[in-house]
Parts: structure tokens; sequence; C-alpha cells
């Protein structure tokens, strides 16, 4: 069941499966005004908040296609860190990285803030004791005044900043001597992150591995 290349992250939960499917929806905030010879116009606004929802797997045991930082955590710990996020009502990053197969460049991000809705726990003595959750999440933009901007006819227009879709890769140059445990260590803070950094580099094995420069995520 492992999807190769994809890597989420709810706040700074790592999903130990990533969802074989996300849909994100883009709608708009267009209304519809009754004129007084009865045709209707079509008033077209900016696009609304984006939608996000996905299903995904919690491992009852530690499988080999599965992730995690640093060591296995049974279902209950995410339902756990879902509940706390409802309950603290507050906004928080869904980070989404798709990387080629068996290597650390990155193709294509999504960064967003955003509010978790609503999530459902679903158990069927099919799956064993896996867990599997259902996830609706939209999109979170911060109150701020608008922007305006001078145009070049005299006009003046509008423009609301909104939270950009694309996260930057943090690659490392390495550099000659370095040892990649070290760089990990250096730059996390520790080696929770060990194993994902080998996969998302395609490292099987530290010894003898040499590379110029290591994506952290």
């Amino acid at each position: 069941m492992r999807t190769q290349g994809y890597i989420f992250y709810i706040g700074k939960v790592l999903l130990p499966v990533a969802p074989s499917s996300v849909n994100i929806s883009h709608k708009n905030m267009n209304s519809i005004i009754n004129l007084i010879n009865d045709a209707e116009f079509n008033m077209l606004k900016q696009e609304g908040l984006q939608e996000i929802s996905f299903k995904f797997m919690l491992p009852s045991q530690r499988y080999p296609f599965a992730r995690y930082l640093g060591f296995y955590q049974k279902p209950s710990y995410f339902l756990n860190k879902l509940k706390n996020l409802k309950k603290r009502a507050k906004p928080f990053q869904l980070i989404i990285i798709r990387t080629y197969p068996n290597s650390a460049q990155a193709y294509f991000n999504t960064n967003l803030k955003v509010s978790l809705e609503d999530f459902s726990v679903e158990e069927n003595a099919e799956e064993g004791m896996d867990v599997y959750v259902e996830i609706k999440l939209k999109e979170f933009i911060d109150p701020r005044p608008k922007q305006y901007i001078a145009n070049a006819d005299g006009t003046v227009s509008t423009q609301n900043q909104r939270w950009t879709d694309k996260v930057e890769s943090r690659i490392k140059e390495m550099k000659y001597g370095d040892k990649i445990w070290q760089v990990i260590r250096r730059e996390t803070g520790g080696l929770d992150q060990l194993e994902t950094v080998m996969e998302i580099n395609g490292i099987s094995s530290l010894t003898g591995f040499v590379t110029d420069k290591l994506r952290l995520w």
C-alpha cells in the first residue's frame, strides 16, 4: 500500500502512510443578481478558500512501507494529535512533498495554512487492526489590510496576499568529509528523521554512500 514519492505533514506530524489520492477544491464566491428585466447577472468575485480532503491509513503495526520520525507510533498517537488540533482551534501547516522516485528532487509541493474542519475514524474487520481516517481541511488566510497598487493608467487596484502553495526544499550542500548522519543531526537537532531523510534521498546504506547534496525534506 506504499505511495511512492509522496510525503504528508499535518502540522508537525508526518503521516506514516501517504494517502493514495487527495482532493483540492477551488471555488469562486460568484453570486447571481436578478435584474429589473428578469435577466440574471453573474457577479464574478475572487477565489474562495481552498478545501482539501483525503483518506489515510494508520498502521496497527510497523510495516516496511510506513514512515515514522524515529520509531513506530500507534494509531492512538495520531488520533490524539488530530483531536488536539481541533480543540486548539488554531491554523496549522499542511505540507505535501512530491518527489521523483529514488531522487531528492521535488517536482511539485503544496504548503498551505489550514484549519481542521472535520475528521472521522473507520475501523473495518477486513483491514485487520489498521485504522483509516477521513479528514477535511480548509485553507486559512490571516486577516490583513488590502494592498493598494497604483497602475500605469492612473487607476488604483487592490490585491489580497494569499499563502503560497509552494515550499522550498531544504537542500544541504555536502562538503568533503561530511558524514550524512552528522549533517542530519546538526541540521535537525537529532537523528529522529534519519530514516525519513535516507528514504527521501534514496539511500539504502550509510556505508560508502557519497553525495554532494542532501535533501532534508
